[in-house]
């Protein structure tokens, strides 16, 4: 004899078979895969360069964007510079350009210094007649702004002040840090 089952009108019972459950547990399973497959797929690929290759760069001068330019690792660095590719070799001629100096119409040229509190360098900045910027050796994208030149490595942020009669308003901020200082000119 069976008992007929009876549910109340306000109970929600649902009930699911074991074949469900483990679609379910599958159905997870890959999600789970692809996601992780994704966020492998989606990863910056710096470690795709072998030491052999990076050798190989680094006794050319080349970079990669270099090589694929016509640099050539193959050859030295003294090789590539008389090629007219940018490296490492030129660099000594290009830090021997003649030094800018701050005008009328650009007030920021020339050679500055970030420096910490304590007294330690910490970037020094090279701006060409052009509003050029290099910080440590590095050409970085400046603007002018609110009567200044601002510009960016990582986060550091650089201001120097156009009105040179304004002292200490030649300011970097860390902002991962929470650090500041001025920049001097040299």
């Amino acid at each position: 004899m069976r008992l007929p089952l009876t549910v109340p009108a306000n109970k929600n019972l649902s009930v699911t078979s074991p074949l469900t459950q483990s679609r379910k547990g599958r159905f997870m399973k890959a999600k789970s895969l692809a996601l992780a497959l994704l966020a492998l797929a989606i990863q910056p690929s710096a470690f795709a360069i072998n030491s052999k290759y990076a050798q190989q760069l680094e006794r050319s001068g080349c970079t990669q964007v270099s090589e694929a330019q016509g640099c050539d690792i193959h050859k030295t660095k003294a090789e590539n510079a008389k090629a007219g590719f940018v490296n490492e070799a030129a660099a000594p001629a290009a830090a021997a350009a003649p030094k800018a100096s701050p005008t009328v119409q650009n007030p920021y040229a020339g050679q500055w210094v970030a420096k910490a509190d304590s007294g330690a360098t910490v970037a020094t900045i090279r701006i060409d007649a052009k509003e050029h910027v290099w910080v440590n050796g590095k050409q970085v994208k400046a603007k002018r702004s609110d009567g200044g030149l601002t510009f960016k490595t990582g986060t550091i942020t650089y201001r120097i002040q156009g009105d040179r009669r304004l002292k200490g308003e030649d300011t970097w901020t860390d902002s991962d840090a929470g650090t500041k200082g001025q920049i001097v000119s040299e």
